[in-house]
């Protein structure tokens, strides 16, 4: 396989898979939660609340919830949407 197919692969592979990650937020009341963002098209809003329910010990209340498409790429032939998802959760 050519260096340019490898990086080809690569791309593609980071742009479809994506990842779930959890930022620490506060909220005007002063109290805290977490932006849940997962991202890539494999992940789902089900992603989200797992990694909700991980990092709040298993309970949490969702405050919002929110998906959106960021940008367009192009892998091989095709259009890919990359699509991003946030839930916004406050812990029990």
């Amino acid at each position: 396989m050519s260096k340019i197919a490898q990086l080809v692969l690569v791309i593609t592979t980071l742009i479809l898979t994506g990842c779930v990650t959890a930022k620490s937020v506060s909220f005007g009341d002063g109290s805290n939660g977490y932006e849940i963002r997962c991202a890539g098209v494999q992940h789902t809003i089900g992603d989200c609340r797992n990694k909700a329910a991980e990092v709040c010990g298993g309970k949490y209340k969702e405050l919002s919830r929110e998906q959106n498409i960021n940008n367009v790429s192009m892998v091989g032939n095709a259009l890919v949407p990359v699509r991003n998802r946030y839930l916004t959760v406050k812990c029990k």
